[in-house]
């Protein structure tokens, strides 16, 4: 690989940290505000509501294209970006499955419960794949899928050596989304068949944001920036296309926060509450939702309680268990697994761990 022009190095950014707090934030008040009252009603109304907050998972994406090509970047072999990934995504993620399935059974709420079948099949994370038939145990694990299919299209990619060609396949992925919508607007739903529509209609909706994640990390390493910017407009051209307005929006906003964290301009988010969420955001995604509104429903419903404390109450132990799991399960695994992987490759030194840090 090709030694970049830009920075030398890459440092975890804060700002991107604090990106990703707000992104969380706003998706987690989205589902408590405007998804809970579409699906159960609140007894009283909130004090506001937050109606587009959930586009915070394209902001996602986003990160997620900047991050993973720049640990690729990283990567000496294939084995490090899995081990990487791995241990950045399971230990945290299976414990919030337990945490889920345990809290809506003991707050008996059956609109959230899954069968125990479906609950094993949730540890895969592939839940969603056609052969295997399961529901999400947590409605926002379907963005889990999404990534993963994202890091094997990269993966793949790096290890046949075809990186340096990313632009040509920025391209085709884009121009895929866009084949994958024309079937589906003129040949009707289900046009490429069931079974690909499951495994793979909600990947190619969101190429495009991975796209632009990955033309802003381009930029910033200087690396064929014209070339980078040309995509970009591509992924938004595109977005027009696959997406109602907000989408447009959400990635403008995605953009102009990029523009001021790489160009040094994103000081104010370096704000210890924002770097905490950011911490914390991944733990925080994956146990809010179900259980967080299984838990309001029944302070409405069983104590009386009004919307907006119950909402915060939710909110509360949402923090509350983001930060146990992200401290005492998540990180802790990640090194654990890192350490030994480092250890087995046999090439462990602490100045230098084998998997830096990922984003």
């Amino acid at each position: 690989m090709h030694a970049s022009t830009g920075p030398s190095t890459t440092p975890r950014v804060a700002e991107l940290d604090a990106l990703r707090g707000i992104a969380a934030l706003a998706v987690v008040l989205t589902h408590y505000l405007d998804r809970y009252d579409e699906l159960h009603g609140h007894v009283t109304d909130p004090l506001f509501y937050l109606p587009w907050g959930d586009r915070g998972v394209q902001l996602f994406f986003v990160i997620s294209g900047f991050v993973i090509f720049m640990t690729l970047q990283r990567a000496r072999h294939p084995m490090d970006f899995i081990v990487s990934r791995f241990s950045r995504l399971y230990p945290g993620y299976w414990a919030a499955i337990i945490v889920t399935t345990l809290t809506v059974h003991a707050l008996d709420v059956a609109y959230y419960q899954r069968p125990m079948q479906d609950v094993v099949l949730n540890f895969t994370m592939l839940q969603k794949l056609s052969f295997i038939p399961a529901d999400d145990i947590e409605g926002a694990y379907w963005t889990l899928y999404v990534e993963l299919w994202f890091y094997a299209g990269m993966l793949a990619l790096f290890t046949l050596g075809l990186l340096r060609h990313i632009e040509a396949f920025l391209l085709l992925g884009l121009s895929a989304s866009l084949a994958w919508w024309a079937g589906e607007e003129w040949g009707g739903a289900g046009f490429w068949g069931w079974n690909l529509t499951t495994t793979f209609g909600l990947v190619f909706n969101q190429i495009p944001f991975f796209v632009i994640g990955i033309g802003l990390y381009r930029i910033y390493m200087q690396e064929r920036p014209r070339m980078a910017l040309l995509i970009i407009l591509a992924a938004l051209a595109c977005i027009t296309v696959l997406h109602p307005l907000e989408y447009v929006g959400a990635a403008l906003v995605a953009i102009g926060a990029f523009a001021l964290v790489l160009t040094g301009r994103a000081g104010f988010l370096r704000q210890p509450v924002l770097i905490w969420l950011g911490a914390i955001s991944y733990s925080l995604y994956l146990v809010h939702n179900f259980a967080g509104r299984a838990l309001i429903l029944r302070l409405q419903e069983d104590a009386g309680w009004s919307a907006n404390v119950s909402i915060a109450a939710a909110l509360v132990a949402s923090l509350i268990v983001a930060t146990v799991l992200t401290y005492l399960v998540e990180r802790p695994a990640q090194r654990v697994i890192r350490l030994a992987y480092a250890h087995w490759r046999g090439r462990f030194n602490r100045k230098q761990p084998a998997i830096t840090e990922a984003q």
